[in-house]
């Protein structure tokens, strides 16, 4: 998502009565100022708390550790570097938790639809093949020397 998209996305959220009054370049400028005054705070060290989302917070990780350069072929020294954290709040922490369940109860229903499908198909293939069988009867397996 977009800047843009998002900044119509909150004014689309206001009160009727707001939106009258609040162009989208405005809210598109709010948006973005937003954005800037996080990216700042963050730069300065300080954290950042987003009700019902969480804390953004940079750490600094220390250089000086030995890594393996694929490039030189050679040890070389990590440099310092910055990196974010997020801590999610309950309420996030409750979507996701809830996403997740629903996305794992989607993909058990897939493989078990598509592990009918394969059973299926060996069985048609069995009733059609050279060993005649009946309907649904599932292919005897051979042993690869029989081959």
């Amino acid at each position: 998502m977009t800047a843009t998209e998002l900044a119509k996305e909150v004014r689309d959220c206001l009160p009727p009565e707001l939106q009258d009054r609040i162009s989208q370049k405005e809210m598109n400028f709010i948006v973005k100022l937003v954005f800037e005054s996080i990216i700042e705070a963050l730069k300065l060290g300080d954290s950042v708390q987003i009700q019902n989302f969480g804390r953004i917070a940079a750490t600094y990780v220390k250089g000086g550790n030995l890594v393996w350069c694929e490039f030189n072929k050679k040890m070389v020294p990590r440099k310092p570097n910055i990196k974010l954290v997020l801590k999610p709040a309950k309420r996030l922490r409750k979507i996701v938790s809830k996403a997740r369940a629903e996305m794992r109860a989607v993909a058990k229903a897939k493989q078990e639809e598509s592990n009918g499908e394969v059973r299926l198909r060996t069985g048609e293939e069995g009733s059609e093949g050279e060993g005649g069988g009946g309907e649904g009867q599932v292919p005897e397996v051979r042993e690869r020397s029989e081959w």
